[in-house]
């Protein structure tokens, strides 16, 4: 169990950036969470939020898998984990299941 404040539970997820993308089709979970520099990938109302350690690499990985496979990025947000990002990190649960 980790024990700390909102604040000191997100400051010390292993995964510290989120980007929420949006794309023009669909793709696979799999395909995105195996793309350079991303840890972990789910898809969430239409959108996908990918967990990554390394940001920067992450973009050109992406950016470069949807001109291979003629898809295009809709939308990007990048921002630090929420408290249920950290929770499904340290349960592997979403608080639905």
């Amino acid at each position: 169990i980790r024990e700390g404040t909102p604040s000191q539970l997100k400051q010390g997820s292993a995964n510290t950036t989120r980007i929420e993308v949006r794309l023009a089709k669909p793709e696979s979970d799999d395909s995105l969470r195996s793309l350079e520099g991303v840890s972990d990938c789910r898809a969430l109302n239409g959108s996908y939020v990918l967990h990554c350690s390394r940001p920067p690499q992450a973009i050109v990985a992406l950016v470069k898998f949807l001109e291979a496979q003629n898809n295009e990025l809709v939308g990007l947000e990048i921002s630090t984990p929420s408290l249920e990002d950290v929770f499904i990190e340290l349960t592997g649960r979403r608080l639905r299941d």
